[in-house]
């Protein structure tokens, strides 16, 4: 019994390693550095506000470019744009993979981008909406943009700071 678990668990060890050795090598293959890509996509996140454009993740559905199906990149647009969690948009311009890394044990843009999965960003003046999409996760995320406002009502900054991050981070 004890020899059988200690192969087992070594052939979880080698196909996690495996896996995630797969995953490092393939992840920069898929799309070129910078280049034009026209795709339909789906927002999977909430709206970010930064101070000229707003930002969102996105899930490529058809691409330009082969095998990035199901990939993620983050998508910026203008601030007068507004989308929402399940929105299927026409998307086109310059992707861009991010930067590397500058200095010797510097930080890299494209680094952080990997760990979270994202293969780029692009920015779009105007994305094209084409349908939305209904999901359970949709609402969730509708419901969690609703608590966001009622906590900006209620509460100062620095208490709702707090209380967005407890209760729905």
């Amino acid at each position: 019994m004890n020899k059988i678990l200690k192969i087992i668990v070594l052939i979880g060890i080698i196909w996690g390693l495996y896996f995630n050795i797969a995953l490092i090598f393939s992840f920069d293959k898929k799309y070129p550095e910078e280049g034009e890509l026209t795709a339909v996509a789906e927002v999977v996140s909430n709206k970010t506000e930064k101070e000229r454009s707003n930002s969102y993740t996105v899930k490529i559905l058809e691409s330009s470019i082969e095998n990035t199906q199901n990939t993620k990149i983050i998508l910026y647009t203008s601030q007068d744009c507004d989308l929402v969690y399940g929105d299927i948009v026409k998307i086109s311009g310059t992707f861009s993979k991010g930067a590397k890394r500058r200095n010797y044990k510097g930080f890299s843009y494209r680094d952080y981008l990997k760990q979270s999965k994202i293969y780029g960003s692009m920015y779009v003046k105007n994305p094209q909406f084409l349908k939305h999409k209904e999901s359970i996760l949709g609402k969730i995320f509708q419901l969690k943009t609703k608590l966001y406002a009622v906590l900006d009502k209620l509460y100062e900054p620095d208490e709702n700071a707090f209380l967005k991050g407890v209760l729905l981070r």
